[in-house]
């Protein structure tokens, strides 16, 4: 109580300076406020306004999600499996495709088949990888449309006698 001693005792700045807060405080908390509370609102409501678009971007991701991952989550929707017999062109072991090419109405047509960790690669039933495939070879590929691009989930390499009866039964 050091302090409220040397007011009654007579220092005058001590005394006028608590005179002035207490006059001025009421004035100052008002003024205050009114400037730290529209901050304050802003910054809520930037906050709410993230969250928001937080949930629209992780609402659409989920559309957007490609169905075989959804498989994985429980998705029922069953993908249509279609089969391509054709020659390999290349290899493209970075990006994980294959161009293949097929003979359509006389007209050559190069298609670029996605290969993942789930095609089975073979030869002769025996497993392959996708360093085995060669320029050329002859390939029967069953493969699913996800999202527009083909994705490979069988790659069979083909002796030369058997492509040449599957292309007769193709016709």
């Amino acid at each position: 109580m050091g302090f409220l001693d040397n007011v009654y005792k007579g220092n005058i700045l001590t005394g006028f300076a608590i005179g002035i807060g207490v006059v001025l405080i009421p004035k100052i908390i008002p003024v205050v406020a009114n400037v730290i509370k529209p901050a304050a609102k802003a910054a809520v409501k930037g906050g709410l306004m993230l969250y928001e678009q937080g949930k629209e971007i992780l609402a659409t991701k989920k559309k957007t999600v490609p169905v075989s991952v959804g498989k994985k989550a429980g998705a029922t929707e069953k993908l249509k499996s279609k089969s391509l017999t054709c020659r390999l062109k290349s290899v493209d072991i970075v990006s994980q495709t294959v161009m293949v090419s097929k003979r359509v109405k006389g007209k050559e047509e190069e298609t670029a088949i996605n290969v993942d960790d789930k095609t089975g690669i073979t030869l002769n039933k025996k497993k392959k990888e996708l360093l085995d495939l060669k320029a050329g070879d002859k390939l029967v590929i069953k493969y699913t449309e996800i999202e527009g691009k083909k994705v490979a989930k069988s790659l069979a390499i083909m002796p030369l006698q058997k492509m040449a009866q599957a292309s007769k039964t193709i016709k």
